[in-house]
């Protein structure tokens, strides 16, 4: 990929899946839906990669953030603003969330998995308001396929956004990086402040 043009391998349309489930009588039943929507990706995003054996791997990458701009709301959902306002810190333990594979053959994807992992390392980008979290064997990891998956603060019985996944390494010790929301907590509030005002008749 073009380091300087990072957002021309993105896909220009997604469609967004809810699953909701409730019983109705003695049988569970689950409610789908679904939304086609535009992508919006960060204006400063660039990811630069090098072929390894093979794999192509992100050598590094700046505001490596999209959301997806629905044509109509998902039913059974509400949208979640808890942002954290604050930056994450060294051996704060954080929670991800993940739907990618498990394992190399590809099996087991869509499974839906969570597991808890302490922050070893806090990297900043070539934008200095820009930062990526970092989790290292042991623990929970992102795995292939969960690019775009969070992982929270959970204290006192709240939860916050901190991350959003941007890479796994599987060679050699696992790790995981996630893109700091609170870097560019303005520009996803505003994504969501325009979404909103799309929708108001």
């Amino acid at each position: 990929m073009d380091p300087k043009k990072g957002e021309a391998s993105c896909g220009r349309r997604a469609m967004a899946v809810s699953s909701f489930h409730e019983r109705a009588g003695e049988e569970p039943r689950t409610i789908l839906d679904t939304s086609e929507g535009t992508v919006v990706v960060h204006a400063e995003f660039r990811a630069e990669t090098q072929g390894v054996g093979g794999r192509t791997l992100v050598k590094n990458r700046l505001a490596d953030l999209a959301v997806v701009r629905l044509e109509r709301p998902l039913a059974n959902t509400r949208v979640d603003r808890t942002l954290s306002r604050e930056e994450v810190r060294l051996n704060d333990e954080l929670t991800l969330v993940g739907y990618g594979t498990t394992d190399a053959t590809g099996s087991n994807g869509g499974v839906r998995r969570l597991g808890r992992n302490t922050v070893s390392e806090l990297r900043s980008s070539s934008n200095p308001n820009g930062h990526e979290i970092g989790f290292r064997h042991p623990g929970a990891h992102a795995r292939p396929g969960d690019s775009g998956a969070p992982c929270f603060l959970e204290e006192n019985g709240s939860r916050w956004l901190v991350g959003i996944s941007s890479g796994y390494v599987s060679q050699g010790a696992p790790e995981s990086w996630f893109t700091s929301t609170y870097s560019y907590r303005d520009w996803i509030e505003g994504q969501i402040e325009q979404a909103r005002k799309m929708e108001s008749p």
